[in-house]
């Protein structure tokens, strides 16, 4: 299946130590919206709520955009993340 690239992006104020957005390759806007910009694939409340997991927001909160396609053999994951270091 060929995957597409998102730019996902929070649509809340950014605050120190935070990510603020994301490029990503995903099969889906769905896939996409349930990655964390660390790196996460899969969403899961239990680990986004501490640590450097609370660095995110709820997928429920992500904006998704898709930019363009991925070449044929690319993988799910984050390509690169903007954060906002304090």
């Amino acid at each position: 299946m060929r995957m597409n690239i998102y730019l996902i992006r929070r649509n809340d104020k950014v605050d120190y130590d935070q990510y603020a957005k994301a490029i990503v390759i995903a099969k889906d806007i769905e896939q996409a919206r349930n990655m964390h910009p660390s790196g996460g694939t899969d969403y899961d409340i239990e680990q986004w709520s501490i640590g450097e997991c609370a660095t995110w927001i709820h997928p429920v909160n992500v904006e998704v955009i898709e930019i363009g396609k991925a070449i044929p053999e690319a993988e799910k994951g984050v390509v690169c993340a903007d954060f906002k270091a304090g």
